[in-house]
């Protein structure tokens, strides 16, 4: 495949993903329509309306003009000053967007347009360059040589671009999970190339956008730790420590600087971006405590306090065997199925877990692409239909289905002869099972008639359906940490 060729095929599935992602942005969003509370597209364009109008100390504080039972601003500093700069250019465009008091549920063609497009932009700037990085890289190293294969680079490309789940809650249902999962894959370049204190700006830098990339934290800690004492001596060793640390206390000092003139303005914060009084979880999310409500009613049984230790000790103890692994065995590779398997682990054990957080453990499957090129499109398949009931109210049927449709075409298209032989006749029998039974379920749920004694059955049934996939994939890929060897199908991470 010559330059041009490679070149072309580059810019080929990147404008194809941003035409994707334009198509999906034409459908309905979060809330659209839907007083009094609308959704997340109104919590988003709120905290511009917040964060333009007033001091950055008053942005997390509850006041006449801010009233944080209307869309208070729940996510880190860097969400805020994102907020600002959008909230500063639509005053610009158009002061009636983000008008204090009078802009709620503010809608109109012009302004979604403007949304849409701050969307779009992200994926143009934060996204796209930092996944186009991530893959290159990956495929980089997989090479004994260091040279890459242009094919398998586009293949894998293709797979995370045209990732349904990401594209229909970004610009479909409305969020900007693009920057922190785009700032996350720049860390993972920066450890993949050994810049320890690049990635640990950069990880910094997604944290600080949205608190869940604690799912991703775990394994750059381990890594970078493990980094430390790999040096010769005691002297270095402390030195490299200090050099990391304060990469992190820099970058999050800058950040958290307008909170940090009091403890009740610091701590104000951190209650807004820990809500333990909202619960272990709130919709019928795919995960173990909501899958166990059903049985066992833990929100009666527990309270809020106790929930969330039980939440934190099993999730603790879930992760430490793959944590010590990787310290005692500090390959990329490992610490690329840690990344999984952390994400993961806290989507199915943690507190307050939201259906959109499966986008967290998302990443690292579609950076395990070239590894896993079985269990990924499979993951990837089933991460989208966990979340099909919250798509659903937001009137997006028709493009969820196009995008598994397309997703489904794409992977049977780039999965060659040497994939389908890997894969045995069993697992070519559970994943057509799979399949179906995915099938089965979003048929029931939009058109079989629900018990009015069971009102939420189908959605709890897609539930437990995704949640028992989540829990054999957890499992496969602990078991392949732990037995993973340098080359495995020819694929070598230093």
């Amino acid at each position: 495949m010559s330059s041009t060729t490679i070149k072309i095929s580059y810019v080929a599935i990147i404008t194809c993903g941003l035409a994707l992602r334009s198509i999906i942005s034409l459908y309905d969003y979060s809330g659209a329509a839907t007083p009094p509370m609308y959704g997340d597209y109104e919590a988003q364009r709120h905290w511009q309306e917040i964060c333009v109008n007033l001091p950055a100390s008053a942005w997390y504080t509850n006041s006449t003009d801010n009233d944080l039972l209307y869309w208070g601003l729940d996510y880190p500093p860097l969400t805020a000053y994102h907020s600002f700069w959008l909230g500063k250019i639509a005053n610009t465009l158009n002061s009636s967007y983000v008008e204090l008091h009078k802009s709620r549920g503010f809608e109109s063609e012009s302004h979604k347009s403007f949304m849409r497009f701050s969307v779009l932009a992200a994926d143009i700037l934060v996204y796209m360059p930092a996944i186009l990085l991530a893959v290159i890289e990956i495929n980089r190293l997989q090479s004994r040589k260091g040279s890459i294969n242009p094919t398998m680079v586009l293949q894998h490309l293709a797979v995370c671009l045209f990732y349904p789940a990401q594209i229909l809650i970004d610009n479909g249902h409305f969020q900007y999970n693009n920057i922190s999962l785009g700032l996350a894959a720049l860390a993972v370049v920066a450890i993949l190339r050994d810049r320890l204190m690049f990635g640990a700006v950069f990880f910094s830098l997604a944290l600080n956008y949205k608190q869940m990339e604690l799912y991703h934290a775990l394994p750059f800690f381990v890594y970078m730790l493990n980094s430390c004492f790999q040096e010769k001596t005691y002297k270095q060793r402390i030195l490299k420590l200090i050099k990391i640390g304060a990469c992190v206390i820099l970058t999050f000092g800058l950040l958290w600087v307008p909170w940090m003139t009091s403890f009740d303005n610091f701590f104000g914060v951190l209650r807004r971006i820990f809500p333990i009084y909202r619960g272990v979880f709130e919709d019928k999310v795919s995960n173990i405590w909501c899958v166990l409500n059903v049985v066992i009613k833990l929100k009666t049984i527990f309270s809020n306090e106790r929930m969330a230790l039980i939440c934190l000790v099993t999730t603790g103890l879930m992760l430490t065997p793959s944590a010590i692994q990787l310290y005692r065995k500090p390959s990329k590779q490992d610490f690329l199925y840690l990344l999984f398997n952390s994400a993961l682990t806290f989507f199915l054990f943690s507190f307050q877990v939201h259906e959109k957080s499966i986008l967290l453990p998302g990443l690292p499957a579609m950076l395990l692409y070239p590894i896993e090129p079985l269990m990924v499109p499979w993951f990837l398949q089933i991460s989208t239909i966990s979340m099909f009931p919250l798509l659903y109210k937001d009137k997006l049927v028709l493009p969820f289905i196009c995008m598994i449709i397309i997703f489904q075409l794409l992977s049977r298209l780039i999965s060659g002869k040497e994939h389908q032989n890997i894969m045995s006749q069993q697992i070519k029998w559970l994943y057509h099972c799979s399949c179906v039974m995915s099938l089965v379920l979003v048929l029931c749920h939009l058109y079989a008639p629900v018990p009015k004694k069971l009102p939420h059955l189908y959605v709890l049934a897609i539930s437990v359906f995704s949640c028992s996939h989540f829990l054999v994939f957890l499992g496969y890929t602990n078991y392949k940490q732990f037995i993973s060897k340098p080359y495995i199908h020819k694929v070598h991470l230093k």
